[in-house]
């Protein structure tokens, strides 16, 4: 009879890239030192956070080999450390400017449009409801940004020359 496959054990194989049947005691001691420090039932969920923290380790670790063993012992290090670090922002290199027009945003919302209603939705009998905000820079401090984005559709979208938007906020 076949053995059910563990996948927790062949994600973390396969991430530190350590071969089963020379590094099967490493692994085996490893997986149970993570799934000590990461109480989660779903061996599922456990791989996926095995991946994500794997590459997290790469990233905090930077040209550090990635072994099981290291792995296991910096499991919640990488985490808080990759916390710690990256307070993610947008325009983290713009000085903060007082502007009246966006506040210091250097975005602001020039129209909205109703939500479309997707083929998905019609399928399973959902109706849209709200509007979509579309944003551009700020036509007083930051006219200078190309605002231009990819849509969830894949549709490239451009907002207006700073003259539109000025227009479209006087509205």
């Amino acid at each position: 009879m076949e053995r059910p496959r563990d996948i927790p054990f062949e994600t973390l194989a396969q991430v530190t890239g350590t071969d089963w049947t020379v590094g099967r005691g490493e692994l085996n001691k490893a997986l149970a030192q993570i799934k000590e420090q990461f109480a989660e039932d779903d061996p599922m969920i456990l791989a996926l956070e095995i991946e994500e923290r794997a590459r997290l380790y790469r990233r905090v670790f930077e040209g550090a080999a990635l072994t099981p063993s290291a792995l296991a012992k910096h499991w919640t290090r990488v985490f808080e450390e990759m916390h710690r670090r990256s307070e993610q922002a947008t325009n983290v290199s713009t000085p903060y400017t007082q502007c009246d027009t966006c506040g210091g945003h250097r975005f602001v919302v020039y129209s909205t449009r109703p939500m479309p209603e997707t083929f998905w939705m019609k399928q399973h009998g959902f109706k849209s409801r709200g509007e979509i905000e579309e944003y551009a820079p700020c036509p007083e401090c930051s006219s200078a940004i190309d605002g231009s984005f990819r849509r969830f559709d894949g549709t490239k979208m451009t907002p207006p020359d700073p003259a539109q938007v000025r227009e479209m906020l006087s509205r």
